[in-house]
């Protein structure tokens, strides 16, 4: 809840400093490789962020939703966007020009701080992703992963049903692996009586049976 209250304060006191356009579905932010010449507040929808290996592999970094930031890293540290931006919901995307960052760092403490925090977020998460798909199996990393998503469904929507927000192809580039290894892996689940496959749409048997929480 701290989390979500400073994405929110550092969101109101950036609004002035940008410049707010509607997206579209479908449409780029940037592309991989693109230099870093803004910083990006998602005010409402959904970006996808995503890197393509030179084989044709896709590898997901993840959904960036409201309040979330863009491009920090990259702005601060002038390097190229490891990955290209897709507007997956049709929403508002707050732009920050790289010279109003800068002067912003150097004239403003609150929102210093708070894009601190917000860096060392994005540098935990990092971090937390790396060790999981170094240390555990595809099928620990898919159980981990569903009992958020159940967990998550269960205390907004009092439900035990999730339908999957991504395909096997989306899912398997954003847990690290192969089309090949989720679906043995859902099919693992499934034997374990965990969940029950119907399609894009799986329920929960009983989501006190799921792994505790991984480090």
């Amino acid at each position: 809840m701290k989390d979500n209250r400073e994405h929110l304060q550092l969101r109101e006191l950036l609004l002035p400093h940008g410049d707010t356009h509607r997206h579209r579905i479908g449409q780029r932010l940037f592309f991989e490789g693109d230099d870093p010449e803004t910083l990006y507040c998602v005010l409402s929808g959904r970006v996808r962020l995503a890197s393509t290996s030179e084989q044709g592999r896709e590898f997901l970094f993840g959904e960036i939703r409201t309040n979330r930031l863009i491009g920090l890293t990259c702005a601060l540290t002038a390097t190229p966007y490891p990955y290209t931006a897709t507007i997956m919901e049709d929403g508002d995307i707050l732009t920050i020009p790289k010279p109003t960052l800068n002067t912003l760092l150097e004239t403003r403490a609150d929102i210093s701080a708070l894009l601190l925090r917000s860096l060392s977020q994005e540098h935990n998460i990092a971090t937390r992703r790396l060790k999981s798909i170094v240390f555990h199996s595809v099928e620990e990393r898919l159980e981990n992963y569903l009992r958020k998503q159940f967990e998550h469904r269960r205390k907004h929507a009092q439900a035990d049903t999730l339908e999957l927000r991504f395909s096997r192809e989306e899912l398997s580039a954003m847990l690290g692996t192969t089309r090949e290894s989720i679906s043995r892996a859902l099919t693992a689940l499934a034997r374990r009586d965990l969940i029950r496959v119907q399609g894009k749409m799986l329920e929960c048997a009983d989501l006190a049976l799921f792994l505790p929480p991984q480090p």
